[in-house]
């Protein structure tokens, strides 16, 4: 697969004089559009993401072609085009091959950061990989091929609710989010005005504009599906909901905490959550921080790696942002006290058992010590997925009045056809989860937004009652 881009025409005949050499071999400019626009970058090194998968599309060859060697590709386009360094990839280490040392020349810097910030519109642009005319044909050309590569995964190893909502989520009509592209030039007005990531924002917007709609695929040690490529996913939070005006995100409440108290289990904890603490709020209290978002993301963060193994080492480390004093009152909160200590028991016990059954009764095996993070990060997964189902079923159903249009794993965004029936589908969704949480013993629910500042009412309860009894 290439990589799409639209670009305007004296861009590309630039870029044309300036590296000969991507003439050589069509799939060069692939690969140089990713280098100059990509958007995979790896979050510890801030640099660009070269994965053998990504590099074999770029090349023209499928993710899965065994005789495919992508240095060999990688270093034709440094001997013929540009000359660029990259790291090689680790097992051990787990880390990807990275672009380790890109200098454009200072004209053809200034050429690419122009085409970054030009206006977001088809009109006299053409593809970046081939030259030709964005035009109506091409662009469901395109996306045919996507989808088809989409629907195209191994269901081997994977539970049946995973299945479904992958095939749910890779069969949208391509309209569904085609409303999302009138929308471009006001989240670009917002893109250029951020004072961080503002460059790879509006790359992001640009992908959107030539492919709109995200797919997704299975991963590897997850029942999570993630989108592939650099997509609306990927965008801040501010700018997505510029592109999904009137859609409704619906999210669970602290979802790995909740999780964690019946499968650790976290009595204290859990006893928090359903008088209707919330999690946030009590820890910025406790610690005497700024109610800032910079912080609740360095609060969340520490919460989060510390469910999943963190080092007494690495929370200070990152908790130290917020200032010296900040650690030791973390690690006095008795919620915290309880969720170590019965962490580290889950960790002895999936040790000892060699490995835990999730909530769709597959046995995850531990290899290793370290293999303990990612087994009982597994299991919350599983119950994620198995918590926000009951809606992922209630959709299938209904498919004519509403769609789950975009996934994030302890959340989604909704399209509501009918405006009418917006109250109705809030309920009935949150009430089916309510349901699910409930039977589960899990102390969440799911909070609704919207990007267009409604505020619908609450339907009536005996009828969400009824219905959700029916559907389930």
């Amino acid at each position: 697969m290439y990589f799409i881009r639209a670009v305007t025409k004296n861009f590309r005949s630039n870029i044309k004089q300036l590296l000969p050499g991507l003439d050589e071999n069509p799939a060069y400019w692939s690969l140089f559009g990713y280098l100059a626009f990509g958007t995979n970058i790896d979050d510890k090194t801030n640099k660009l993401k070269l994965p053998y998968s990504t590099v074999a599309e770029l090349a023209g060859k499928p993710s899965k072609f065994r005789n495919f060697i992508a240095r060999d590709y990688l270093n034709a386009f440094i001997r013929d085009v540009f000359p660029f360094e990259y790291t090689f990839w680790s097992k051990v280490r787990k880390t990807p091959r990275l672009v380790k040392n890109l200098q454009w020349p200072e004209k053809l810097q200034n050429l690419i950061e122009e085409e970054s910030f030009s206006k977001l519109t088809i009109q006299e642009k053409v593809y970046l990989h081939n030259g030709r005319k964005i035009s109506k044909q091409q662009e469901k050309k395109i996306w045919k091929e996507e989808q088809s590569k989409a629907n195209k995964f191994s269901t081997e190893n994977l539970p049946k609710e995973e299945i479904t909502l992958l095939k749910y989520m890779n069969n949208h009509p391509k309209r569904l989010f085609e409303k999302t592209k009138t929308n471009l030039l006001d989240a670009s007005a917002e893109a250029i005005n951020l004072e961080k990531d503002s460059q790879r924002q509006l790359n992001l917007l640009n992908n959107i504009l030539v492919q709109s709609q995200p797919f997704y695929k299975p991963a590897r040690r997850s029942v999570r599906i993630f989108p592939s490529g650099g997509n609306i996913l990927c965008l801040k939070k501010e700018l997505r909901k510029i592109l999904t005006r009137d859609w409704m995100e619906m999210d669970l409440k602290s979802a790995q905490l909740a999780i964690c108290t019946i499968l650790m289990p976290l009595p204290k904890v859990k006893e928090f959550l359903e008088n209707g603490g919330n999690i946030w709020t009590h820890l910025f209290d406790w610690l005497n921080v700024e109610k800032t978002p910079d912080n609740k993301w360095i609060i969340k963060k520490t919460l989060y790696s510390l469910i999943f193994g963190a080092t007494r080492k690495t929370l200070k480390r990152t908790l130290s942002e917020l200032g010296e004093e900040v650690y030791p009152k973390f690690m006095e909160n008795p919620l915290i006290e309880e969720l170590i200590k019965k962490r580290d028991s889950k960790f002895r016990e999936i040790r000892k058992k060699k490995g835990a059954t999730d909530c769709f009764g597959r046995f995850i095996p531990c290899k290793d010590n370290k293999d303990k993070r990612s087994v009982l990060s597994q299991l919350a997964q599983s119950y994620e997925l198995k918590l926000i189902f009951p809606a992922v079923k209630y959709a299938l159903g209904q498919q004519h009045r509403f769609r789950i249009a975009l996934w994030q794993h302890d959340g989604f965004s909704v399209v509501v056809f009918d405006k009418t029936r917006i109250r109705n589908i809030q309920s009935t969704i949150e009430y089916l989860v309510k349901c699910e949480a409930s039977e589960l013993g899990i102390p969440t629910k799911l909070e609704t937004t919207f990007n267009d500042d409604q505020k619908p009412l609450p339907a009536c309860e005996e009828t969400m009652r009824e219905l959700g009894n029916n559907l389930r």
